[in-house]
């Protein structure tokens, strides 16, 4: 386990696609930082992290959702499960995606921490978007089984993450109870609640138990 665990980590940070993304969030941070002056030091990473919310969905969908369909269509994962526990790779794969989020979040307070020494750290806003990509890592995992091709599970990934702010909009333009429903699955609607973590990560362990269930069963 633990060398897959290594090699699943090397994979992540080492792409060309990876250390792009990587770019345009410290990118972000050093922006804000440095040149938005008109944000209160509490509201400065607030807004960071709204930014965040949005396109780190896309950029998991991008990077992450072939991280089990790829293995699937190739047959590579053939190789894997005789040795390790279909739970293990799940898990692997799982923790991979959420160290990635969570260096580039880190990263990014850190820059605009030594940039702007009067901005303060949100404790809720902060709560909230580690939970939000617990979250988008757990739906990222759930698609990349369900979908049989890589290509399939991107598409469907990227559709997700642009269907869920969707949802949200939908809600404030034209409430109905579909819309607020939907809205309800989706980060956006706990954005100033105080137990939005809880809330989120709740629905993180549910979309983790569907996608157990459904790679156990999944032909291999």
């Amino acid at each position: 386990m633990k060398a897959l665990f290594k090699l699943e980590l090397r994979q992540a940070f080492i792409s060309r696609n990876s250390l792009i993304v990587f770019a345009i969030f410290i990118g972000l941070a050093f922006v804000f930082g440095r040149y938005v002056d008109f944000l209160s030091p509490s509201d400065l990473l607030n807004s960071l992290f709204l930014i965040y919310l949005f396109i780190g969905m896309i950029v998991a969908s991008s990077l992450f959702s072939g991280i089990i369909s790829n293995e699937i269509e190739t047959q590579t994962i053939r190789y894997v499960v005789p040795y390790q526990s279909r739970g293990h790779i799940l898990i692997v794969k799982y923790v991979t995606v959420l160290i990635y989020f969570f260096i580039l979040i880190g990263s990014s307070i850190l820059t605009v921490l030594a940039l702007r020494r009067d901005a303060s750290i949100p404790v809720q806003s902060l709560l909230f978007i580690i939970g939000a990509y617990i979250y988008s890592a757990n739906l990222i995992v759930l698609i990349s089984v369900l979908c049989k091709t890589e290509k399939k599970s991107i598409i469907s990934a990227i559709l997700v993450s642009i269907m869920l702010p969707t949802f949200s909009i939908m809600n404030m333009l034209k409430p109905s109870i579909i819309f607020k429903g939907l809205n309800k699955l989706t980060p956006y609607a706990y954005i100033d609640k105080s137990n939005g973590f809880l809330i989120l990560i709740g629905l993180a362990v549910f979309m983790g138990v569907i996608t157990i269930f459904v790679f156990n069963r999944k032909e291999v």
